[in-house]
């Protein structure tokens, strides 16, 4: 007695262990953990810094340059000396130094054109990553319910095989009063054969399910993952399908893929601002601050003595301010060029811009008919159901009692099996096709 409480006591720690270890996710776990780790959405969110950096460097392209330059020579041989312009032939050193800063006062605002256009390149960026995230929020939807519904057929598929195994039993203790004939029996068995065949196909479906879930969440396998099951995942029994055209007209203003495509193609707009820009004349403003000396240069004021060259550097200091003006004339054709480019590149954007519109309709409108479809088939196949259930009802007692052969019996089974498979098919494409449509409307995905 004490060895089997032992025996029982080690069983149930196994057991508890074993459920400790496991790991049950819930859609929402699966979300945040996709939206942390997807490789594709840190690059987009690299992209997006790159965006944001020259967006800064856009602003800062207004403000002046300042440059310093100097340059230290030594010479030998015949030259001129600078200081009175004659030739000598020496061997001296000499240099100047300065600095030069320059600011565009008038470009056809193609600077001011370039800040808004990396200002839409930096929103749409974001756009992108937001893209990213519907995108991935979807899979990840698709693969969960997906596990959900592959775990329902599983149980499915045991149930069927446990009332036929049921019925192999009885058949068999049938066939030994000699009630039925052993072809009854083969035939029986031969059913429960499909069905176990049928339930390993189904466990084979929930693995690659899970698999498919487990790439999508970038983990190094299947191990103990589990996902967590809701209680109540069944349809309402009063359910309202909101219209295309509501869907769309939420999703067309607030979905990131649109977004993104309108501020594209206000940044192709502004860019060819910028080409046209380059046809207008350009104003400038340049300061120069400048200075040399040289080994050869005498002080004015005490020519006998040494001529250093920081006293040299202040008495020769230069300053000069201009104002630059460019007038474009001819360029070999090229500003023109890049102006029809940059037309090409907006009407390009547009029809982007369209198309993307087009696509979202498309998917919202698919997505509409999908649920419509699923949900009568949803409540045809509770029809279909009822009466599968009452015809095998029928059948089995029958069969229980020697009034039916088994052929009979197994098409009546057969029958409510696939009636019952394609109700389930019917609940889970609803309730993701419905989740879709929410999805389109601003709502959250939950279960």
């Amino acid at each position: 007695m004490k060895l089997f409480l032992s025996s029982i006591l080690i069983l149930v720690l196994f057991t508890l262990q074993d459920l400790k270890s496991q790991e049950f996710w819930s859609l929402d776990d699966c979300l945040n953990h996709a939206l942390e780790k997807n490789i594709q959405l840190k690059r987009q969110e690299l992209t997006s810094k790159i965006s944001k950096n020259n967006f800064v460097q856009s602003l800062v392209d207004v403000a002046p340059d300042l440059a310093g330059f100097g340059q230290h020579n030594l010479s030998s041989g015949k030259t001129v000396n600078l200081e009175d312009y004659t030739y000598i032939k020496a061997t001296f050193y000499d240099g100047y130094m300065g600095t030069q800063s320059q600011l565009t006062l008038f470009n056809g605002f193609q600077k001011i054109n370039a800040i808004k256009q990396s200002k839409f390149n930096l929103l749409g960026s974001i756009q992108d990553i937001d893209r990213i995230k519907n995108d991935l929020v979807l899979n990840i939807t698709g693969a969960y319910l997906q596990i959900l519904f592959n775990h329902e057929l599983l149980e499915m598929a045991k149930g069927q095989l446990e009332v036929t195994e049921q019925q192999v039993d009885r058949t068999s203790k049938m066939m030994e009063l000699g009630r039925i004939s052993k072809g009854e029996l083969l035939e029986i068995q031969s059913q429960a054969a499909a069905e176990k065949l049928n339930a390993t196909n189904a466990q084979n479906q929930l693995t690659l399910s899970y698999l498919t879930l487990i790439q999508l969440l970038r983990l190094d396998s299947i191990g103990n993952f589990r996902i967590i099951r809701p209680a109540n995942l069944e349809m309402d029994k009063e359910v309202l399908i909101t219209s295309v055209k509501s869907v769309y007209e939420y999703a067309e203003k607030n979905f990131p893929q649109i977004k993104s495509a309108e501020y594209n193609l206000s940044s192709l707009e502004k860019g060819l601002a910028i080409a046209r820009g380059q046809r207008s004349p350009q104003i400038g403003l340049t300061g120069t601050l400048y200075s040399r000396y040289s080994e050869l240069a005498r002080d004015p004021f005490d020519p006998a003595s040494t001529y250093a060259v920081n006293k040299q550097l202040n008495n020769n200091l230069y300053k000069q301010v201009s104002v630059n003006l460019s007038v474009p004339i001819f360029s070999r054709w090229r500003v023109q060029n890049q102006i029809s480019n940059a037309k090409i590149n907006v009407l390009d954007a547009r029809y982007n811009l369209d198309q993307n519109k087009q696509i979202l309709y498309q998917e919202i409108q698919q997505a509409h008919a999908d649920a419509i479809a699923a949900l009568e088939k949803y409540y045809s196949s509770i029809e279909t159901v009822e009466s599968r259930e009452e015809a095998f009802n029928y059948s089995q007692q029958k069969f229980n009692v020697g009034l039916t052969n088994s052929v009979d019996y197994n098409i009546a089974k057969n029958n409510l099996t696939r009636a019952r498979s394609d109700l389930l098919q019917a609940k889970y494409e609803f309730i993701f096709k419905s989740m879709i449509l929410d999805f389109y409307q601003g709502n959250p995905i939950s279960l």
